[in-house]
């Protein structure tokens, strides 16, 4: 017990110092309240870090600087009806994490002027190649609030 306790003031300490020195280029909830944040850090402006989780409960980072984790990210795109879908990706182990922004027009009955826009985000964790969860934010498609065309390309 004592050593969860440790682990858990630990991640609280962490994820202090990690607010001091990054700030928050894209975040969004997710329906169980989950937040998907990407981070840029002040000092390295070429540097992000994927965060999920509840505020005081980090679940997830990427890249973890516990163990000295190299953070490598790749974008990607494909046209959708009236839009398109960017990707923003990270591999950890046989997991693969597609944080996307959809803008487009949904599908309908209707001619296509009178259709109606559709924005999403989300994240799409793949499982040696194949959909594991997608989790979908519920608090709109606000997409990427920056450019993020200086990561290369998958």
């Amino acid at each position: 017990m004592a050593n969860i306790k440790s682990q858990v003031k630990r991640n609280r300490q962490n994820e202090r110092r990690r607010k001091k020195n990054a700030s928050a280029r894209s975040s969004v909830r997710t329906a169980r309240k989950k937040i998907i944040s990407l981070c840029r850090a002040l000092k390295a402006p070429q540097n992000l870090t994927y965060r999920y989780g509840i505020p005081g409960h980090l679940e997830l980072a990427y890249p973890d600087s516990e163990i000295n984790e190299q953070g490598k990210f790749y974008t990607s795109s494909s046209p959708l009806f009236g839009g398109e879908v960017t990707y923003l990706t990270f591999r950890r182990g046989v997991y693969e994490y597609k944080i996307y922004s959809k803008i487009g027009r949904m599908d309908s009955d209707s001619n296509q002027q009178d259709r109606i826009p559709m924005f999403e985000d989300g994240i799409d964790i793949l499982k040696n190649g194949n959909l594991f969860k997608q989790l979908v934010c519920d608090d709109g498609g606000e997409g990427f609030r920056e450019d993020i065309r200086w990561l290369p390309n998958e």
